[in-house]
């Protein structure tokens, strides 16, 4: 849903308009959020893009150390009661092209770098 078009797809779905946005993804989407709210901020919430602020759409996210809870997930994924969906790792060198395909909206799971 997300990339080029995503206005116009969001037009084509909704076309009395939309009464707010929550993105979840933050794939350059807020200014298509604005202009989609008629040019306004109101409304507007994301967890995934922190540039929110500064354009003033609310940001919500928490800042507290996530140790405890990425050390469970760890050992579920060991114990293999927890599968993540890996769409391809690439080298550290390639970190740059990992970021491009995240941020493309094509990836479909994550993209572990490796050294």
């Amino acid at each position: 849903m997300y990339g080029d078009g995503l206005a116009d797809r969001v037009r084509a779905a909704a076309p009395q308009g939309i009464d707010a946005v929550y993105d979840v993804a933050g794939i350059d989407a807020l200014d298509v959020s604005v202009e989609l709210r008629g040019g306004t901020t109101e409304r507007i919430v994301t967890i995934s893009d922190p540039r929110a602020f500064q354009v003033g759409i609310a940001f919500s996210g928490e800042s507290r150390p996530f140790g405890p809870e990425l050390t469970e997930y760890a050992r579920l994924v060991v114990d293999g009661r927890l599968r993540v969906r890996v769409d391809r790792s690439f080298p550290l060198a390639d970190a740059l092209k990992a970021n491009e395909l995240s941020e493309s909206g094509r990836a479909r799971g994550k993209l572990p770098l490796h050294p």
